[in-house]
């Protein structure tokens, strides 16, 4: 108990020396914020729309320390966003900010390897092709559109037919789990690792963006202990995962004909000389980003949908009529997940690192050399000015492709990034929520207790808010 204690006061000691000092006294920086006695990254995370929303009223432009000297800004003011989602990475780098962000979860060792630089390269460069060829593409639908079918027949089963209420938000969790496991690793790692997957990967969502996690993984008890242990065996299982991968693949390397039927196997097959322990490091991220996205998309837009009948009847008459069968449509079932990550994106803020001492493009405000600079399209997706009614959920804003690009190009919705960084799997996110989305309503019935969703506190796709969680019936569409 005095260890605790102690561990504590220390804790509390340094958190208020951030708070206290640091800042350059040598440039002009932007002001730095707060609304409450407590350290402002956790008042962020605790409720990120009020935090940057408070934010813009003070001029849009703020900063919280991070230590000694450097500073974390956010930007809110839209004016100011496309020279930041714009800058290379020599100016303001995405790929440095990524590790320093994440050290503590799956970008740990090349934090501090020489090898980083040339891994980010590798690592963009499978990504891409992997998640934005076509032909890459199909076949990851395909396997998740068949691991969907099989856990459709698990829901009849379970829930369907006995009208047991569940946690739809855990339900869906586990189920995405379930898909991308399957799609990043394939068959053989479905069926090996599949039970204890679809609860410990949700477990580490949950984990990773804990607080006293985020701010010392290192405490040996508690939750901190809680997430070594699970992040240990999600990285023993990974490690298992991929050696199997190269052993089938080993065995079918005779044959000429014989395609990558996974993503693990594409990467495996554009990784060149890069080393397998750094494969399996962006294999784990690849998953973690994967299910964050796409469970907080689905949970999302499953309960939203439920409120709203007239939007689950265009959703089936475009099912009965074939439309959308194949991805490159975009048919109303991507509308809804689209009007979905407007109200609860899952990337609260673009991340940038300034690799030098710059002026921050459109201010008179100066960032310095380390300091993180944030875009947060939070704000503008509730800029009554640009969405009407912005807390309504309306599918139909993002009605088709053009009205999507429209409002991206003109940095209103930017839920997955804009310019030189966006996200290299939105096309594979969306597709595998249309699937699901489509899966689901065209078979089921859906209602939830409470009907008024709860506001999200959190950013874990698996439970984002306090208290009780949304329960969820189905039943079999007549």
């Amino acid at each position: 108990m005095e260890l605790v204690v102690a561990v504590l006061v220390a804790l509390a000691a340094i958190l208020l020396a951030l708070r206290i000092f640091g800042g350059s006294k040598t440039i002009n920086r932007p002001p730095q914020f707060s609304t409450s006695w407590k350290p402002p990254i956790m008042e962020m995370f605790d409720n990120p729309l009020a935090y940057f929303q408070k934010s813009t009223a003070v001029g849009g432009v703020v900063s919280v320390k991070m230590g000694l000297s450097r500073r974390w800004i956010f930007v809110t003011d839209r004016s100011l966003f496309k020279p930041i989602f714009m800058a290379s990475d020599e100016s303001l780098s995405m790929h440095a900010a990524a590790p320093e962000l994440f050290s503590h979860f799956f970008i740990k060792t090349p934090f501090v390897d020489s090898s980083y630089d040339h891994w980010w390269v590798s690592s963009k460069k499978m990504t891409t092709a992997g998640f934005w060829r076509p032909s890459q593409l199909e076949i990851f639908e395909q396997l998740a559109s068949s691991t969907i079918e099989k856990l459709m027949e698990t829901w009849d089963a379970t829930y369907a037919s006995t009208g047991a209420r569940f946690d739809l938000f855990k339900e869906i969790a586990q189920l995405v789990a379930l898909m991308n496991l399957r799609v990043v690793f394939g068959e053989t790692a479905y069926e090996t690792y599949g039970e204890e997957w679809k609860t410990l990967f949700p477990e580490l969502d949950k984990l990773v963006i804990d607080q006293i996690v985020t701010v010392a993984p290192w405490l040996p008890f508690g939750k901190p202990k809680r997430y070594n242990q699970v992040k240990a065996r999600a990285d023993a299982i990974i490690a298992d995962m991929y050696n199997t991968l190269l052993r089938e693949i080993a065995e079918n390397a005779a044959d000429a004909s014989s395609q990558p039927g996974c993503y693990a196997e594409f990467v495996h097959s554009f990784a060149g000389d890069v080393e397998p322990w750094l494969i399996k490091e962006h294999l784990l991220g690849t998953v973690f980003v994967a299910h964050v996205n796409t469970a907080n998309i689905l949970a999302w837009t499953t309960a939203l949908l439920a409120n709203h009948p007239q939007y689950v009847k265009r959703i089936r008459d475009e099912v009965a009529n074939g439309f959308g069968a194949k991805g490159i449509e975009q048919d109303f079932a991507q509308s809804c997940a689209r009007e979905t990550t407007r109200l609860y994106p899952g990337l609260v803020s673009s991340i940038r690192m300034a690799m030098y001492d710059q002026q921050l493009a459109g201010t008179d405000y100066w960032v310095a050399k380390g300091d993180l600079v944030s875009v947060t399209a939070h704000v503008t997706h509730f800029d009554p000015e640009l969405f009407p009614e912005p807390h309504r959920y309306n599918p139909e804003r993002f009605d088709t492709a053009e009205a999507t690009k429209a409002l991206n190009n003109s940095l209103a919705y930017s839920a997955f990034g804009y310019g030189t960084h966006h996200c290299l799997g939105e096309r594979l996110i969306m597709r595998m929520a249309r699937q699901l989305l489509r899966a689901i309503f065209a078979r089921y019935d859906v209602s939830i207790e409470p009907k008024e969703l709860p506001k999200p506190v959190g950013i874990s796709a698996s439970n984002p808010f306090a208290g009780a969680p949304i329960l969820a019936r189905i039943k079999r569409v007549q």
